[in-house]
């Protein structure tokens, strides 16, 4: 089955936007830093699940992974609303390649159908003769 690459984007972008926020909050290392990296950290970890299930979503084209991939995101933007901006693109993107691996899956199944509605026709004509 073809990959999306919409969850293409959306893992890339996710992981390297917990790259990014990791390294911000590690590099501030007095009081004020640490309490805002206390704050932030629920919103840290629920990218970086969000990054690890669309990885494992655009390699196994799983649309249920992709979803809550998509899920992750979207918690992360609730758990720390100022940086809901930031992670935007990842929901949407998120939700977009759920979107298209759903409609990949369809395809392959509509295809196996097919297939299959084919070979039980070709049969019922051997028979008919």
């Amino acid at each position: 089955m073809k990959r999306s690459i919409i969850e293409l984007l959306c893992a890339a972008s996710g992981t390297c936007y917990t790259l990014y926020i990791f390294d911000y909050f590690a590099q501030r290392g007095d009081v004020g830093g640490a309490i805002a990296a206390a704050l932030v950290t629920p919103h840290m970890m629920a990218c970086a699940l969000g990054s690890i299930f669309a990885w494992i979503a655009f390699f196994n084209c799983s649309k249920g992974l992709a979803l809550t991939a998509a899920i992750m995101f979207t918690v992360a933007a609730f758990l720390f609303s100022m940086y809901a901006p930031l992670v935007l693109p990842m929901i949407v993107l998120g939700f977009l390649g759920y979107w298209r691996i759903c409609a990949a899956h369809r395809q392959a199944e509509n295809r196996r159908y097919d297939v299959n509605f084919d070979a039980a026709r070709t049969l019922e004509t051997r028979n008919d003769k």
